[in-house]
């Protein structure tokens, strides 16, 4: 097999040039990040780290960032690092014990390298994108390394890893991954919340129901409240209140639905009263439906 690992790295590209990306479900502050990137520092020197902090357990989330930030741009030295690894409680992902949750590695086709654990929705939203060698294999991998001896693998054994992909090391990478293995993820839940609140959801406007979406306005339910919202699909350019739209995210000619809020925060209109707006792989569904009463609109106007 030719070198992969020459797609990481080359050797005109100086450590101080290499950009990792750390994509986690660490709280934003977490003394963790900060322990993770201590330990690459001290393996890579000049190596430089940009931390990104999503939903507790949320692989859906984890998915559609590596996606976002995998797919959209390319440059030499770039490489993602990704881990959320949820353990069986309640967010949805089945647990087989850490030893099934293996850090692979792959080379996506914008040519950004990415090792993440498998678990969960993490690889599925760029498991067609994986970049193929001269012979057309995807160039998808096991990471051959052990997976256990720390509660706290993210420091204690992956930035090894790390180190190895990008000094070259083409022991580290072990079996052949299909892509066709990873789960493919679902559409109409919400993957992330962006700071202004906006709903993003999991359906490209392609495989928005084409009976709804020529609707002006559309009954919008998520946990458990329906609001009335504005369909900007149908072509309406809506100025005030909730907006149903296609969104920043995804291909530019296909790109992911969501909510907004003219003037406010969608993320509030579905909250409900008696509990935090908790991200939960598949425990997020919106559902639409046609507008049976356009009254309904008031109550979606920014306060």
């Amino acid at each position: 097999m030719p070198p992969v690992l020459e797609r990481v790295t080359s050797r005109e590209i100086p450590k101080d040039r290499i950009k990792l990306w750390i994509i986690a479900d660490f709280g934003w502050g977490d003394l963790a990040f900060s322990e993770v990137a201590d330990e690459l520092y001290s393996l890579v020197p000049g190596i430089s780290a940009e931390k990104l902090s999503l939903p507790p357990f949320s692989t859906l989330s984890t998915g559609f960032a590596i996606r976002q930030l995998g797919l959209r741009r390319y440059y030499p030295g770039k490489l993602i690092f990704s881990n959320t690894a949820p353990r069986g409680m309640d967010e949805g992902i089945p647990w087989h014990g850490s030893a099934k949750q293996r850090l692979l590695f792959g080379i996506l086709d914008s040519g950004v390298p990415v090792a993440a654990i498998s678990s969960g929705y993490n690889w599925s939203f760029v498991k067609d994108r994986i970049g193929k060698d001269e012979d057309g294999v995807p160039l998808f991998f096991d990471i051959d390394i052990s997976n256990e001896g720390s509660q706290f693998r993210s420091r204690d054994i992956y930035p090894g890893a790390i180190k190895r992909l990008i000094d070259r090391d083409e022991t580290v990478l072990g079996e052949r991954i299909d892509p066709a293995s990873i789960p493919d993820y679902p559409r109409n839940q919400v993957m992330y919340v962006d700071g202004y609140k906006n709903i993003k959801i999991s359906t490209p406007e392609s495989e928005f129901d084409p009976a709804l979406k020529v609707s002006p306005q559309l009954n919008v339910t998520l946990n458990g409240i329906t609001r009335t919202a504005h369909n900007a699909l149908s072509g309406l350019i809506p100025n005030e209140g909730l907006v149903l739209r296609t969104g920043s995210s995804g291909d530019i000619d296909d790109p992911f639905i969501e909510l907004q809020l003219v003037g406010g925060h969608a993320r509030k209109l579905f909250e409900p009263p008696d509990k935090e707006f908790v991200y939960v792989d598949n425990g997020n569904l919106v559902t639409f439906g046609p507008a049976t009463d356009a009254g309904d609109l008031s109550e979606s106007r920014a306060a």
